[in-house]
């Protein structure tokens, strides 16, 4: 299953996102609802913008989308090392 079909069939709220240069990893969450102008991400719009993730597959487990490590992908000129979705 491609990010994408996962994305779009489900209510994730939950990006996990390893790369060379974030080796702790990075931990984007859906939260438009907040008036903390720091605490407010749109996941849609990030996933929207960042193409590259469309395309890539994996599979899914207890309702989380897994990166199968196929492919080369990049964020911020970074080879990304792990994607999870939930």
């Amino acid at each position: 299953m491609t990010f994408l079909e996962f994305w779009n069939d489900n209510d994730a709220t939950t990006l996990w996102l390893v790369t060379v240069g974030i080796p702790a990893g990075l931990t984007l969450t859906h939260d438009t609802d907040t008036e903390d102008d720091e605490a407010y991400f749109d996941l849609g719009a990030w996933v929207s913008e960042n193409e590259w993730c469309h395309e890539l597959t994996g599979s899914v487990s207890d309702g989380r989308w897994r990166w199968d490590g196929e492919g080369d992908p990049r964020y911020l000129t970074n080879s990304v090392l792990n994607l999870t979705v939930a």
